[in-house]
């Protein structure tokens, strides 16, 4: 590799930085539409999280194909954060409206929700890479642990992508 090559792992790690900081910082700092930074954001981050699963399909692909069989519970972990993901976009775009409305204001556990669920995408992302980083040195003693740490993380924020959906299609309408 030459000196001024980035290796691919870099830029996917770069591209997820810049989706966690779109989503956070850019809320914050400027006026603009929260659901459009959440979907761009996530966007950012959905597609580096599937670069990466991607190219780990490729070098596993390498060392032939019954490696890939062997390597499902990789992708399954990594699918699972995508379609999570997938279902946070999905549902800013489709109530676009009130989350940039004034209405959500009068929910105090919709920005406590949906924090502790970027919190949670935070630390899923983190726990992929270390998957994606542990293949790659060979070292399976920790690999199970990981796996289902990931899992967990996965479950937990499931829950709280469902209460934002509770949020959206129960209380909007009762309230």
């Amino acid at each position: 590799m030459n000196d001024k090559e980035i290796p691919i792992e870099s830029f996917f790690t770069i591209l997820v930085i810049i989706g966690f900081l779109i989503k956070v910082f850019f809320n914050k700092l400027f006026s603009g539409p929260k659901s459009g930074m959440t979907i761009g954001g996530y966007g950012v981050v959905m597609v580096a999280i599937a670069g990466l699963l991607f190219y780990k399909i490729s070098k596993d692909n390498k060392n032939g194909p019954n490696i890939l069989l062997s390597k499902m519970s990789d992708t399954f972990i990594y699918s699972i954060v995508m379609i999570l993901l997938a279902v946070v976009i999905y549902l800013n775009s489709k109530y676009e409206y009130v989350i940039d409305s004034e209405t959500l204001e009068k929910f105090d556990d919709y920005d406590t929700i949906t924090g502790i669920s970027t919190a949670m995408f935070i630390l899923q992302t983190y726990v992929l890479f270390k998957i994606y980083n542990d293949s790659l040195k060979g070292g399976d003693s920790k690999a199970g642990l990981t796996k289902v740490v990931s899992l967990v993380l996965a479950s937990v924020n499931a829950v709280f992508v469902w209460l934002t959906y509770d949020i959206f299609t129960n209380k909007l309408t009762c309230g």
